[in-house]
């Protein structure tokens, strides 16, 4: 049986509009991404049968709001986080 992977971004969070390149940090998403985050489900809600997403609250919050009340489990998966190298 063929797969389809989607990759999304996770939505504009406090620090993106703030200008802060987040990296490990944890912000919140910001107003705009949540409606961001809206639109996404609007896009992919009914095609999803699975998600997974980065540990990072911006990637949580994204996925809970865009697929909120949908009937699949929303997986986060630290391994998928970006790499920390350090200062």
């Amino acid at each position: 049986m063929p797969v389809t992977i989607w990759l999304a971004t996770h939505a504009t969070s406090e620090a993106n509009e703030a200008g802060i390149a987040a990296g490990l940090i944890d912000p919140p998403l910001s107003p705009r991404g949540r409606l961001q985050a809206r639109e996404l489900r609007d896009r992919y809600g009914a095609q999803v049968d699975a998600v997974v997403t980065v540990a990072v609250r911006r990637a949580r919050e994204t996925a809970a709001i865009a697929f909120e009340g949908l009937p699949l489990i929303v997986t986060a998966d630290a391994r998928l986080d970006e790499c920390d190298y350090g200062s």
